[in-house]
């Protein structure tokens, strides 16, 4: 079992320095991940002071946040 950070999740769902690496690391991860609850709140905050210090637009907080809800899950989730 992995526990994902927030920054791991924020650089998956947008053009980050490190968001090619997670990428990679996500794609070749077989491990079971989680999360904490407070992810959640953590992740809009994120993209809250993404958004307020203009590193992106709000469509791209939009956007980010739709991708990203559906692949939240409140259990671990098992991948192939």
């Amino acid at each position: 079992m992995v526990s994902v950070d927030t920054s791991v999740l924020v650089a998956r769902h947008l053009n980050e320095p490190k968001s090619a690496d997670v990428a990679r690391w996500y794609a070749a991860c077989t491990d079971e991940l989680v999360s904490a609850m407070s992810c959640v709140t953590e992740f809009a905050s994120a993209l809250g002071i993404k958004q307020r210090t203009r590193q992106i637009s709000e469509a791209e907080g939009q956007d980010a946040w739709q991708r990203w809800i559906p692949c939240w899950r409140r259990t671990p989730e098992k991948r192939n």
